[in-house]
């Protein structure tokens, strides 16, 4: 079983990853991040560098740099969700509606691991693929050398985007096999994740802190370390779980149990 699952995963991954795909997330990423290096860069220069001695300046700069562009890659959730929306489209959706599913499903493979399989790489390729951008273009960018407070506050926010993938990732697969449809996998997406994305601004309500996307900041600022929060934490870390998860768990028992790849 481990080598069909393997053979299969790397069928996946040439099938529906293509080198295209993967430049195009990582252009959107870059963009993000350089984006954000030289709003930083700016702000930073005028503000605290000019008050420092060099070598002062430069640590500084490392320091908030990690912490400024690790932040505004995590918060940039409608490119989170256009990268998911496309990935899980080509992954499930196109596949449904082209009939390409039900010749998969009669393969000499589980229904796991064929969900498991696709889920695993709708997350990691993404990630993957931030993780490069987020660390390599800003050294680069900056020439500033690796640090351990860089490296740590990279891996910390690095997980929070891990979260925030699954989290958009187990709604749009739930859509996508509920719609078997390409289009409106698409557009029921973006029409929920954006919902929730740009309601905080018209509710204005401290609860708002409590549903993703405004829940990554705080939880991002809980793990660099930030003191001032004036929600509970946990209470958001379990909102958050349980938002991700039902969908998620939902979306595993439909295609393994009833999802019936002939209907249409």
């Amino acid at each position: 079983m481990k080598s069909k699952a393997h053979t299969f995963l790397l069928m996946e991954l040439e099938k529906n990853f293509s080198i295209y795909l993967v430049e195009f997330i990582f252009l959107l990423m870059v963009y993000v991040v350089a984006s954000s290096t030289l709003n930083f860069h700016l702000s930073y220069s005028i503000t605290s560098s000019m008050h420092l001695p060099y070598e002062e300046a430069i640590k500084g700069f490392s320091l908030f740099l990690a912490y400024y562009l690790s932040r505004n890659a995590i918060s940039a959730f409608e490119f989170n969700v256009l990268i998911i929306v496309v990935v899980v489209s080509l992954s499930f959706a196109d596949e449904i509606s082209r009939g390409y599913m039900r010749v998969l499903l009669s393969y000499p493979l589980s229904r796991k691991t064929i969900f498991c399989v696709k889920t695993f790489l709708i997350i990691i390729v993404p990630y993957l693929v931030y993780l490069t951008s987020a660390t390599l273009l800003p050294l680069v960018y900056t020439s500033l050398s690796w640090n351990l407070f860089f490296a740590e506050t990279i891996a910390k926010l690095s997980l929070i985007f891990l979260f925030e993938i699954f989290f958009v990732s187990s709604i749009t697969i739930l859509l996508a096999l509920l719609t078997r449809s390409t289009s409106f996998t698409v557009l029921f997406s973006l029409v929920i994740l954006f919902t929730l994305r740009y309601s905080g601004y018209i509710i204005g309500s401290e609860y708002v802190n409590y549903l993703p996307p405004f829940c990554f900041n705080i939880l991002a600022d809980y793990l660099i370390g930030i003191k001032f929060l004036q929600v509970n934490v946990y209470k958001v870390t379990a909102i958050y779980s349980i938002l991700s998860a039902f969908p998620a768990i939902l979306s595993y028992l439909y295609f393994t149990r009833r999802f019936d790849a002939c209907r249409r």
